[in-house]
């Protein structure tokens, strides 16, 4: 396709897709003794047949201790309570029945309760995190033993610009409804935003495909999210190298396509998406993107202007910052996040409190975020992001990299409901474009496209349709409920 083939003008090193290396099994993540066939056998969500359940080896949550040992660490932790607490001497034997004779004290009762429950919760914290803690592997072993989160899930080695290569998970979406040569654009990328995977996307990539005429989308995990590689060079996660990725992937896939397009305005012409955070990767493709390529980008609850304004040619994280981080504030964190996603539903309820109706949210909903955290060092590359993003521009200056750039064309969309991101923020970062069309999912929170697929699609649909100048001049555009 021309689009993508121009991409290769971009100043990158040679793309390369290869086979997965053979990886060692983690025998410290599963035994290798309890794998049977079924659990290598994919078996698609019924209400969502493009993402798999997980494997029945892995477990992602924390699991209960058995009552029999909840019981006997209730005692233990009580006798240890009543040596340290009541006083005269205790037969170490019956330290209960000696502290129930003694004359009742209320501060000691309390010390003794406080105690208790302390010893309990430790204990109980270090035995799960010893015999029942949630399934941690990595994506080598994810596909020698079980597969990827989906159908449309790809693994391959990217060179990266500096020389090394970098193993990046993916979705690729041939629509089988789009013939080559019929399409309004070459291609569609999607960027998924903060805490989320390319996952997010899979509800409505076969649709948009269709609605839209395209014949290929794609996306990626950002490095610190998903099951694309986690290196140790923080500089990697910004977003603007997950936009050399996107590039490098759409490029590697304009490779293997045997199917090359006509050479039509079709194939002159990107759609890039980006929700939330993964705003600032779709704007940094738009911006790197040969300037006869015609882009179109759609910033869907962009998380732009949050941060106090900076250059985005900020320094690097320092090596101090990286020392703290790794080995000081970052082990507690750590271990914190994996508690938290650890806890059974928890990303339901996160899912909940962002949504605009938090009963639309389902198990499978919760499923596309639940995924990514069974990864090795999930809770590593999380904090890495968030490093190295503390020292990034806000967004403002791509905006107007990307506004002034010939032959593009911004269409902002937000969920009317939105907790995360507020219309006024927005309005303010917009303000100087008035071109720029600003329009709202009736009834959606911070995901319009997963909460109400079919009315964010009727919405890109009818936006992408009109002009610029009229859309420019509503208030307001809303998707059917």
């Amino acid at each position: 396709m021309k689009t993508i083939q121009a991409i290769a003008g971009i100043r990158m090193a040679p793309s390369s897709s290869s086979a997965l290396p053979a990886a060692s099994f983690d025998a410290n993540i599963v035994d290798a003794s309890l794998l049977s066939q079924e659990d290598a056998v994919p078996v698609p969500r019924p209400d969502e047949p493009n993402i798999y359940s997980l494997p029945k080896g892995l477990n992602p949550i924390y699991r209960s201790l058995p009552l029999v040992v909840r019981l006997g660490l209730g005692v233990l932790s009580a006798w240890s309570a009543a040596l340290t607490t009541f006083d005269g001497k205790l037969v170490w034997l019956r330290p209960l029945m000696t502290a129930a004779k003694q004359q009742a004290d209320t501060r000691k009762i309390l010390s003794f309760i406080f105690k208790t429950c302390i010893i309990f919760l430790i204990s109980n914290l270090a035995l799960q995190e010893i015999f029942t803690p949630p399934s941690r592997i990595s994506t080598q072993d994810m596909i020698t033993r079980y597969f990827l989160p989906s159908k449309m899930s790809n693994y391959e080695t990217v060179n990266l610009p500096d020389g090394r290569s970098l193993g990046v998970h993916s979705l690729q979406y041939d629509s089988p409804t789009v013939l080559s040569g019929t399409e309004k654009y070459s291609a569609l990328y999607l960027n998924h935003g903060f805490g989320a995977s390319s996952l997010s996307w899979l509800p409505v990539i076969p649709k948009l495909a269709k609605r839209l005429k395209i014949k290929k989308t794609l996306a990626h995990d950002a490095v610190g999210f998903g099951f694309t590689d986690r290196p140790e060079n923080v500089t990697l996660y910004r977003t603007s190298f997950s936009s050399e990725i996107g590039l490098q992937v759409l490029k590697n896939s304009n490779n293997n396509n045997n199917n090359k397009a006509n050479d039509t305005d079709a194939s002159s012409s990107v759609l890039l998406m980006g929700h939330s955070m993964g705003s600032f990767a779709t704007l940094e493709m738009a911006s790197k993107l040969p300037e006869d390529v015609s882009v179109t980008v759609v910033l869907v609850a962009p998380a732009l202007g949050l941060s106090p304004r900076k250059e985005t040619n900020s320094s690097p994280p320092s090596a101090v910052g990286d020392f703290v981080q790794s080995y000081i504030s970052g082990p507690p964190v750590r271990y914190f996040l994996r508690r938290l996603v650890g806890i059974n539903g928890f990303w339901k309820r996160g899912l909940q409190s962002v949504w605009g109706d938090s009963e639309l949210v389902t198990d499978s909903d919760a499923l596309r975020f639940q995924w990514p955290s069974i990864g090795k060092g999930w809770e590593h590359g999380l904090l890495r992001f968030a490093h190295a993003m503390a020292g990034v521009s806000d967004g403002q200056d791509l905006v107007k990299l990307v506004a002034n750039r010939p032959n593009t064309r911004i269409v902002v969309i937000l969920g009317e409901k939105d907790k995360v991101i507020s219309r006024s923020t927005i309005n303010k970062i917009f303000s100087p474009y008035p071109n720029i069309p600003i329009v709202e999912v009736e009834g959606s929170g911070h995901d319009p496209f997963e909460e109400n697929g079919d009315g964010f699609i009727d919405l890109v649909e009818k936006v992408l349709g009109e002009q610029p100048a009229k859309l420019a001049d509503e208030d307001k555009l809303v998707g059917p409920e």
